[in-house]
């Protein structure tokens, strides 16, 4: 079976066999008709999809990530140049100040290092009456640990009164009392049982006092050594 055309075409084709039909046509009277004009009629093409809209690949564009900064990264902190002052850090143990004119007396809590030395109330030989005092007890040939005071910004003395206890082990042995200032030995003093002394150290540019006691031979005994007084005077 032959295929059947489009719809319009044969629309058109009709309307084309129709004219040619009419022009053997004669009019009444014997006249012939004029042939009709020969319509041209454009074949409709079969209708073409638009084509379809195509993208082409890219490459993305991506701006990369970062962090956001920080407030020290803004604001660093100043980093401390040497010798500039910064705030102080607690010392170990006590530093001693005593500005000018002022008088201070100081105990075994305000030394930086006081070992074996105690504190507490002690007779010393030729007193009546028990006081406080610093005490070490030192065997025959022995040494005391050093009763050590750190000072700062004091440029006046510091005054030891030394004696011996009245219970000390022996009563024949002297006692040896010795001071360095910054590690330099400034100065010794030896007392009997029976004798005391007053030792004055000073303190213009010394950061640090040391005091021991030892009992040096010969000997047949040890013996208790008193600090019985200490004061700064600025």
């Amino acid at each position: 079976m032959a295929p059947v055309p489009p719809r319009p075409l044969r629309a058109a084709l009709l309307g084309v066999v129709a004219s040619l039909a009419c022009s053997a046509c004669t009019l009444s009277g014997g006249a012939s008709a004029a042939p009709a004009p020969l319509v041209t009629v454009a074949a409709a093409s079969a209708s073409t999809p638009a084509p379809a809209t195509s993208y082409a690949p890219t490459t993305p564009n991506w701006t990369p990530w970062k962090p956001t900064a920080a407030a020290s990264d803004t604001n660093p902190v100043a980093t401390p140049t040497m010798g500039m002052p910064v705030p102080s850090a607690t010392p170990a143990g006590p530093v001693i100040n005593v500005a000018p004119g002022v008088h201070r007396s100081v105990t075994r809590a305000d030394a930086f290092s006081a070992g074996s030395w105690v504190q507490g109330g002690y007779q010393p030989v030729g007193s009546a009456q028990t006081i406080e005092a610093l005490a070490s007890s030192v065997g025959c040939n022995g040494t005391s640990d050093p009763l050590e005071f750190r000072f700062s910004q004091t440029s006046g003395t510091l005054v030891l009164g030394v004696a011996q206890a009245i219970d000390s082990a022996s009563s024949t042995e002297s006692l040896t009392w010795t001071v360095a200032s910054d590690g330099r030995l400034t100065q010794t003093v030896a007392i009997a049982f029976r004798e005391a002394a007053e030792i004055t150290v000073p303190l213009a540019g010394v950061s640090v006092v040391d005091l021991t006691l030892s009992v040096p031979g010969p000997c047949s005994a040890g013996a208790t050594g008193l600090v019985v007084k200490a004061v700064v005077n600025g």
